[in-house]
């Protein structure tokens, strides 16, 4: 397996497997209904283009055998001018296939190296609180809860 930086080349399977990560979130919580047919969508494809030339963000895919098998979405998060810069894991996806077998945390590090090169102390992501295997993961590897949003349907 190879660990690289999105082309342009690979943005329709990044595209499929950012629309599976949804597509689970779709199935758990009615707040995040998807819009399906975006995620084939030049408005889709052109954002993701513009990603992988913004220097501030670092998408990286894990390749095996010439297919994207997962992907991992950073960037530099600019907060309050008086609140430091943190480093944002923003989205994270492994085919399933290919789960369990150290896929995700050689993305974690990769990206974790690139924030420290970048001078930040600290990394933060948001998952769904309701999406066990990735709770369970990120509590595995040292992340600690630190926000919390609410909801209510109005």
């Amino acid at each position: 397996m190879k660990i690289r930086k999105l082309k342009k080349e690979d943005i329709k399977q990044v595209a499929l497997l950012r629309y599976k990560l949804y597509l689970s979130w779709d199935s758990i919580d009615p707040i995040d209904k998807l819009d399906k047919k975006y995620f084939r969508s030049q408005k889709h494809y052109n954002l993701l283009n513009r990603w992988i030339k913004d220097r501030k963000r670092l998408i990286l895919v894990a390749e095996e055998k010439g297919k994207i098998i997962a992907f991992f979405n950073s960037y530099i998060m600019e907060r309050a001018p008086f609140l430091q810069k943190v480093g944002y894991m923003a989205e994270g996806y492994v085919d399933p296939k290919h789960r369990r077998q150290g896929t995700a945390a050689m993305l974690v590090t990769r990206t974790r190296d690139w924030f420290r090169k970048n001078k930040l102390k600290w990394i933060v992501l948001s998952t769904h609180s309701l999406d066990k295997g990735a709770n369970r993961f990120w509590r595995n590897r040292g992340y600690k809860a630190f926000n919390i949003f609410y909801k209510k349907r109005i």
